[in-house]
């Protein structure tokens, strides 16, 4: 095996451990749930249900991981296999949308049922970057495939988050760039219709196993993932060394998405 190849595979099966998810304010959850489930008998897609009942949304996701390991099992095409344990891996943890600030996570299953010596490189490409990953509008927020990036760093950053607000905000409509460990983002501000929305784009590269984190609570924040969306002007200063004159955001009515840092890390690490 190739060190490119063994690199891949590493960084491969920490991000099945972690997949990648995104940080909410319950500020900002509407005030119905929207949960999105992906479907076994459509890989790929991404189905929206309007529920309210959480034991018959856990019943609908326990039947779903049920199929798909089922399925897993029986496979005897690699590249199936592979886009099986993908979804059970990453999109069947689902985070719930409301005003109850309901969460279901279904943990990662940590195996891999093939040889990593055959998991080749264009292959996983391929499965990682189909064009319908993870892309479909929930009323103001979007997932998006994030296509530009090299395979290994594409591990880490597969999608953009976009979030808006119900009302126009006051802050200025602009771009403003970031620095965190050495590496360049550019947040962009883009006023739509009745909402104003930050849209992250990374013009670096990360390494995902860097940004393996534990599921924590801080403030008003429920971690789950490796960016970190908040308002709260102490938390961005307490946590990431900001000051106050470089924090450009209105008590209530706007959002930013900023990458959260690393554990035992300094605190001075970003910068707008």
């Amino acid at each position: 095996m190739t060190n490119d190849n063994q690199k891949f595979i590493t960084r491969y099966k920490l991000f099945l451990n972690k997949p990648p998810a995104v940080y909410l304010d319950k500020t900002y959850f509407p005030s119905y749930t929207y949960i999105a489930l992906l479907r076994t008998q459509r890989l790929w897609h991404l189905e929206l249900l309007q529920l309210n009942d959480k034991e018959k949304i856990r019943k609908e996701l326990t039947r779903e991981l049920s199929i798909l390991k089922n399925q897993l099992k029986h496979s005897s095409d690699f590249l199936q296999k592979l886009r099986i344990n993908w979804l059970i891996q990453n999109n069947l943890q689902v985070i719930i949308f409301s005003n109850r600030y309901l969460s279901i996570n279904f943990d990662a299953i940590n195996y891999l049922t093939t040889d990593e010596k055959s998991l080749e490189l264009p292959l996983a490409y391929e499965f990682m970057f189909h064009k319908s990953l993870m892309e479909k509008q929930i009323e103001k927020m979007t997932f998006n495939d994030y296509k530009h990036i090299d395979t290994y760093n594409g591990i880490a950053n597969y999608f953009v988050n976009q979030i808006g607000i119900s009302e126009k905000s006051e802050n200025e409509i602009g771009k403003y760039q970031i620095t965190y460990q050495q590496e360049e983002y550019l947040i962009k501000i883009n006023e739509e219709d009745n909402f104003t929305g930050f849209q992250l784009a990374n013009s670096g590269m990360i390494n995902y196993a860097d940004y393996i984190q534990e599921l924590n609570e801080t403030n008003n924040i429920i971690n789950i993932t490796n960016y970190i969306l908040t308002n709260d002007k102490k938390h961005l200063k307490d946590v990431f060394g900001l000051n106050d004159d470089k924090i450009e955001l209105g008590d209530d009515e706007i959002c930013i998405l900023i990458p959260k840092p690393r554990r035992n890390e300094t605190k001075n690490c970003v910068y707008l």
